[in-house]
């Protein structure tokens, strides 16, 4: 028969007499700070592919299912003009004004005589 050896129980060191010793910090390894910065890291490489390959919200007419004309803007043209004659289907004149101004990064809805613009227009547009 075999004998089994007692263990001695761990104890806390204690204090003076009067308790265990406080609580330590726990202090993050390398790998563990590398895994919890990653994770927004990696966020924020995404969120600067998506402003520099233009990929958003205004993306989906210029890209997606719509063409885009180009025309030299002549004296007395307006975004609001071209609104109405170049909207697609389904899209408000003011919608239409908004996605020009980020198509051609225009700051305002001002316009030059000789300027070229991109316009989105649906494919089936024969103008």
């Amino acid at each position: 028969m075999s004998t089994l050896a007692a263990q001695p129980a761990i104890v806390p060191a204690l204090r003076g007499g009067r308790g265990p010793a406080a609580p330590t910090h726990l202090v993050p390894t390398r790998r563990a700070r590398l895994l919890m910065t990653l994770p927004a890291v990696a966020a924020m490489v995404l969120a600067i592919a998506a402003l520099v390959l233009g990929v958003g919200p205004g993306a989906a007419i210029a890209g997606g299912g719509a063409d885009t004309l180009v025309v030299q803007v002549e004296a007395g043209d307006t975004l609001w003009a071209y609104a109405e004659e170049y909207a697609p289907e389904g899209m408000t004149a003011s919608q239409f004004v908004h996605e020009v101004q980020q198509l051609n990064n225009l700051p305002t809805a001002r316009l030059t005589a000789g300027q070229t613009l991109e316009l989105p227009v649906a494919e089936d547009a024969g103008h």
